[in-house]
Formats: structure tokens, C-alpha cells, sequence
């Protein structure tokens, strides 16, 4: 074995000042050449300047039989083949798989699986937080300016966020408009308010588009602080919990997650399952409320209301429509609703009654590219004229999607459908937006009517019945209850009504009564 000895301490001398992998390579040469392996192979890394990149080299012994004597013979090595390939490009390529594998691509930033991995890898902290931010707006700008300046904001909020964050933890994106932050070591109040830092840093105008379009940037943050063993994935989850709870209370909120989210996030997760459950199985009804004329006593109108019959009984629009709204199910129940209402609208039409359908729309729905389809369609199945049917938003519904959803409301008004503004009064709707967008009736909400006992209720009640008339929209009463509030809000001009006094919702649609 002289020879290889020679080979192996040649090998040294050239390997020596340059290859980290060094040891490994020698011993695996020697053991090649004792006999003691086969074959051996190993990836390296060369850092010469003169030969950079990756090499694989493979050492294979080759064996000769020697006769011992006339009954025996022995293998031993009678040579070795050493092979060395270049291998950079496939290890650039790989290295480029694993980045992409970890990397947002849009924003640069980690993914999810690149921060499950880069935690993975470092040294445990003592405590840990994630604070899990949400864009307020996002949807409503990527729907009105295109994915383009979406894709240009999201990519100016996470330089925001990295340049916040530093070193202070790791920052990533989860998907759409939600960043998640990892901050190790840090107390529950110092996290909060280094988060309200972050959220301060996110918000403001941002120009866009090379300085063409300006928006109006907020978010909202759920924490979620551990100083157990709790995996990333379990803070992810109460974080996300957090936020979706901030984002119910109102926009630009923090959040810290406590035990009882859990359990409310748990209760949503069982009501989406449910419902999603619901839609395939057909468990909604709907139930009808008239709209009477309060001068004549006659019916001019039924407002579709959805019910979700469970095993446990009726369930009410409170108890599940704002999870169908975060899950992204109110828009095929919006669509099941609109077809199924201008089916029965139909059928009050071929027993006589000449009455109006109200249909509810949500928000989501206002942005949906199907809604129109669905509402023209509905009407041709059922030969139904456009204008037997009024669509209703509430004023606080399209206030945020405004931008995005006048042109499916001008699509909609097209159809001969009315649009009813729901609620009316209760937010912060401009009233310039009564004459930009194709509005045909006020709902004036129960609160006012309710209230008429004071003066300042009436004079709203008188303001908006009169600013209608002076419109030419019609106007709704809703909430009424007594004989009083109906001659009351008649005498301030107000003809139409709804209320409990008028008729309660039903499954089967009724004239109502005075």
C-alpha cells in the first residue's frame, strides 16, 4: 500500500490550503485505498481563486484475484479510479430552488416555510412573539387600481417593516396582504409597543404607480406571546386569531391573544365548517318582512332575510354571516339567496301580487364578477322584470368597497333593479355619494325612528325624509313598532315602513298590516 499512502499524503498537500471538506475527503480516500470500502464519493467546495465552485469526487477500488494455492484464491485491490466532476451549476441550481422554496418572491421577505425553517435552525429564545399585521384597505385598492399597484404596495410595506424591524426578529409574509414579525426575547409590553411602532411605519400615503395614484395605507395587528415550548405554528394560529379579532372591533387596532379567542376562533372554525356543510346540503330558508305603504295600508314589498336551519334550530344572520364573509362563503350564499328570492318573486308574481323583492348584498358581493350574471340570469329563468327587484347595501357595507363597487352598481341598475341604501344615517357616507352613485331608496335605520322621542331624532327623520324627496328617492321607515312612531314619521313625509308592528319575517311572504 506504499502507493497509496503516496496518493493520499500528495492529496494532502494540494487539499490542504483549500477545501473545507478536507478530513472527510482524506479519510474516504484511505479507506478506499485499505481495502476498507468499496467506493467512496463526496461533495465539495473549492475556494481557490483560481478553480472556485462545487466538486463531486468518487474513488472506486478495483480488485484482482490472487491464487493463494492450487484450492483458494483472495481478492485484493489492485488499483483505485478516482473521478472528479464539476458540479457548480448543479448546486447553484439547487441553492436557487431552496431560496425560492423559502422566499417570497414578490416582496423578497421570508414565507411561511422559510420562517418555520429559519427558527428551526437558530437557537431556542426564551420568549416568543408573532405579530401577525393585515392591510385594512388592500382588497379595495387591488380591486380599483389592478394586482400590479397592489403588488407594488405589498412590496412597499414589507421594505417598511424590514427597515422597522432590523435585526430586532424576522420578518415574513404569509399571503395576500398579511405579514407575520418574530420577535425573540422581548416582554409582552415591550411587544405591543414596538408593534404600534410597526403599525405607525406601515401607515400613511403611499404614492404609487411612479407618483400617479396616492392611497391611504393602515393595518392591524394580532399578538401572540409564548414562554413555553409552543411550535411557531401554534403562535401563528393564536396570532391569527388575534388580528381577526382587532380587525372585528375596528381597523388600526392591536390585539393580544388570550385563551378565550382560542375558543372564539375554534367556535368560527366549527361555524365555516358548518356552512360550507349548509350549502351543499341546501339547510337555507329564507323568511320574508313586508314593506308597507303607511298611508294605504297596502304591501308594496317583501325583503328576502336568510335563515340557516340547523340541528339545533333556526340560526340568524348574527350568528354566521360574519364568518361567511371572512371565509369567502357569503358569495355563493349570495348567490343561492338571489337566485332562490327572484324564484319565489316569481311566484307572488303568477299569484297576483304585485309586490317588490328586496334582496341584501354584502360587500363582497359588490366586488363579485358574478353578481350581475347571476341577477340577469335569475330574471330571464323566471321571465321577471328587472324592476319587480331592489337590491340593498348598508351604508357602512359599501363605504369601504365604494371605489370598487360603483361599477357593479351601475351594472346592476342597468338590469332595472333598484338600490337601496340599508341603515342609512348610522356612518360616515358622504352625502355626495347619494348623487355620484345610482341610489333609488333610503332605509332610514331603526336607531332614528326608535328614537323619535327626542327632538334631535325627529329633525334627522324630517332631514332625510326630506332630503330624499328632494332626490327623488324613495325613503323607508324601518323599526317600527308603535302606532305612534308610524303617525310620526307619516307626518314628516315619510310613506313607506317596516317594522315588527307591520309584520314580522315569515317563511312564507304576507301582507303586511296596520
Amino acid at each position: 500500500m506504499d502507493v497509496g499512502d503516496n496518493y493520499v499524503e500528495s492529496c494532502d498537500r494540494q487539499l490542504a490550503p483549500h477545501y473545507v471538506w478536507r478530513d472527510n475527503l482524506l479519510a474516504g480516500l484511505r479507506g478506499v485505498l485499505s481495502g476498507e470500502a468499496a467506493s467512496y464519493a463526496i461533495d465539495f467546495e473549492c475556494d481557490t481563486t483560481s478553480l472556485p465552485g462545487w466538486y463531486q469526487l468518487q474513488c472506486s477500488g478495483i480488485t484482482a484475484e490472487v491464487r493463494e494455492n492450487q484450492q483458494a484464491t483472495s481478492a485484493v485491490l489492485a488499483a483505485a479510479v478516482v473521478t472528479q466532476f464539476d458540479i457548480t451549476t448543479r448546486k447553484n441550481n439547487e441553492a436557487e430552488l431552496r431560496r425560492r422554496a423559502l422566499t417570497d418572491l414578490l416582496t423578497g421577505q421570508l414565507n411561511r416555510a422559510g420562517l418555520v425553517t429559519a427558527l428551526a435552525t437558530s437557537p431556542p429564545a426564551v420568549t416568543s412573539s408573532v405579530v401577525h399585521i393585515d392591510l385594512d384597505t388592500f382588497k379595495q385598492i387591488n380591486d380599483s387600481y389592478g394586482h400590479s399597484v397592489g403588488d407594488e404596495l405589498l412590496v412597499t410595506v414589507a421594505i417598511r417593516l424590514s427597515e422597522c424591524v432590523g435585526d430586532a426578529g424576522l420578518v415574513c409574509r404569509l399571503s395576500g396582504d398579511g405579514f407575520v414579525v418574530y420577535l425573540p426575547d422581548r416582554a409582552p409590553a415591550e411587544v405591543v409597543e414596538f408593534t404600534e411602532g410597526m403599525l405607525a411605519a406601515v401607515a400613511g400615503t403611499v404614492q404609487l404607480a411612479g407618483g400617479a395614484i396616492e392611497v391611504t395605507v393602515s393595518a392591524t395587528a394580532g399578538v401572540a406571546h409564548s414562554t413555553t415550548s409552543e411550535g411557531i405554528e401554534t403562535l401563528l394560529r393564536d396570532a391569527d386569531s388575534a388580528m381577526y379579532r382587532a380587525k372585528k372591533l375596528g381597523r388600526g387596532r392591536i390585539e393580544v391573544y388570550t385563551p378565550e379567542l382560542h375558543e372564539r376562533s375554534r367556535r368560527r372554525l366549527d361555524v365555516e365548517m358548518g356552512l360550507r356543510r349548509a350549502l351543499n346540503d341546501h339547510e337555507f330558508v329564507l323568511h320574508y318582512q313586508p314593506v308597507v305603504d303607511l298611508r294605504t295600508g297596502a304591501t308594496v314589498a317583501q325583503e328576502a332575510l336568510v335563515r340557516w336551519q340547523t340541528a339545533e334550530g333556526l340560526a340568524f344572520p348574527a350568528e354566521f354571516l360574519d364568518v361567511a364573509e371572512s371565509s369567502g362563503l357569503i358569495r355563493p350564499l349570495g348567490r343561492w339567496v338571489l337566485r332562490a328570492a327572484i324564484r319565489e318573486a316569481a311566484r307572488w308574481r303568477d299569484a297576483g301580487h304585485d309586490w317588490v323583492l328586496h334582496v341584501n348584498l354584502s360587500a363582497a358581493q359588490l366586488t363579485d364578477d358574478e353578481v350581475v350574471g347571476t341577477l340577469t340570469e335569475a330574471l330571464a329563468a323566471h321571465d321577471l322584470a328587472g324592476d319587480r327587484v331592489c337590491l340593498e347595501v348598508t351604508e357602512t357595507e359599501l363605504l369601504p368597497t365604494i371605489d370598487g363597487a360603483s361599477a357593479v352598481l351601475e351594472q346592476l341598475r342597468a338590469t332595472g333593479a333598484g338600490l337601496a341604501l340599508d341603515d342609512f344615517g348610522v356612518g360616515y357616507f358622504s352625502l355626495s355619494h347619494l348623487i355620484d352613485l345610482p341610489v333609488s331608496m333610503l332605509k332610514i335605520d331603526r336607531a332614528f325612528v326608535q328614537g323619535m322621542e327626542t327632538r334631535s331624532h325627529v329633525a334627522i327623520v324630517s332631514a332625510l325624509t326630506t332630503l330624499s324627496a328632494q332626490l327623488d328617492l324613495e325613503v323607508v321607515a324601518e323599526g317600527l313598532e308603535t302606532r305612534e312612531q308610524i303617525d310620526q314619521v307619516v307626518s314628516l313625509g315619510c310613506v313607506l315602513g317596516q317594522g315588527y308592528l307591520l309584520g314580522r319575517p315569515a317563511p312564507e311572504a304576507f301582507a303586511g298590516h296596520l
